[in-house]
């Protein structure tokens, strides 16, 4: 029986063909080989799943599913029911995983290690180099800091990505966590709160870049400018979950603060793409305010009084938010 892989790299695949071998490239040329790679091809109606084939064909260590276009999250967690690898991670099918960034994570595991956090920059589709920063750190934290990574990054603007962070396998499979299904927004985010919930052992946090994020102006983030996309509204029912499990796990002021703020960004988000789209409607306000006052509470929601939040600047807001939690 042949040993199990140090790292499962879990990647699912729909309509990639443009990007596609650039990724799969990146992956097998990482100074650190001893990975299985599991592609999920999601009912592409590209040459995405053919090539998928033809880079197993090439390299054992390949694995290809293809099932009909169900998702990311349904895509994600066929990989995780067939991954053998110690951790596992999860890069996207049209971005590129820096030479040594399996080998880097890995050099950060010790035995009391449960989840690893690195960093990132972003590229345009020219391959300009958009968003980066300059520290260069590493150190151990706790739960409750990277829980708060979630929601206020102490050094990047956003840190609930995967495709920056190794998850340890039995973690996964001790919990049976899994990709919300229902969740087309947000996703990411939600799995990484509900993983680092489960962690007693310690969390490695490095600033050290891994990862090239692409910004395509094909993604679904990028469609929210374009036009109304009705399934944004997940991205507040993710932000119910998270919510949740933080009061589950007894959470402090200040994660429940941070939490509750990003939420009220989230959901100004919504209002502005409706209005902008002429999809406001007495419905959707309706509904609107029933996610606020379920994610953040009767009380803040009073203080909020959901126009107010949605046309005054966001540093009003967030003053609004910490007087309620110092009452």
């Amino acid at each position: 029986m042949l040993a199990a892989p140090k790292i499962s790299i879990i990647v699912p695949v729909y309509n990639a063909e443009k990007y596609l071998r650039q990724c799969l490239d990146s992956i097998l040329n990482q100074s650190f080989q001893d990975f299985e790679l599991l592609l999920i091809d999601d009912g592409s109606k590209d040459r995405s799943g053919k090539i998928c084939d033809e880079y197993a064909e090439k390299d054992k260590r390949i694995s290809v599913w293809h099932q009909e276009n169900q998702g990311v999250s349904v895509a994600r967690n066929v990989g995780l029911e067939h991954a053998h690898g110690e951790w596992v991670y999860f890069p996207d099918s049209d971005d590129i995983v820096m030479i040594d960034a399996l080998n880097m994570m890995v050099s950060l595991i010790d035995a009391s290690i449960e989840y690893v956090m690195c960093g990132y920059e972003v590229y345009d589709e020219k391959g300009q180099c958009t968003y980066t920063i300059s520290a260069r750190q590493q150190k151990i934290i706790d739960r409750n800091d990277a829980l708060m990574e979630m929601f206020a990054p102490a050094d990047y603007r956003y840190n609930g990505y995967l495709w920056n962070k190794l998850f340890k396998a039995s973690i996964i499979k001790e919990n049976n966590l899994s990709f919300a299904r229902g969740i087309k927004f947000n996703e990411d985010r939600l799995f990484n709160v509900e993983y680092i919930s489960h962690i007693k052992g310690d969390v490695v946090y490095a600033t050290i870049p891994i990862y090239q994020y692409i910004v395509r102006s094909t993604s679904a983030m990028a469609s929210l400018n374009q036009r109304f996309n009705p399934s944004f509204i997940t991205d507040l029912d993710a932000f119910i979950r998270m919510g949740q499990i933080l009061r589950n796990n007894k959470s402090d002021n200040q994660l429940l603060q941070a939490h509750a703020y990003a939420m009220c960004v989230s959901v100004r988000r919504y209002y502005i793409m409706c209005r902008q789209f002429h999809e406001l409607s007495l419905n959707k306000i309706k509904t609107i305010e029933r996610y606020l006052m379920v994610g953040v509470g009767q009380r803040l929601y009073m203080y909020l009084l959901f126009y107010r939040l949605c046309t005054r600047p966001y540093m009003r807001v967030r003053n609004k938010i910490k007087r309620v939690f110092k009452m």
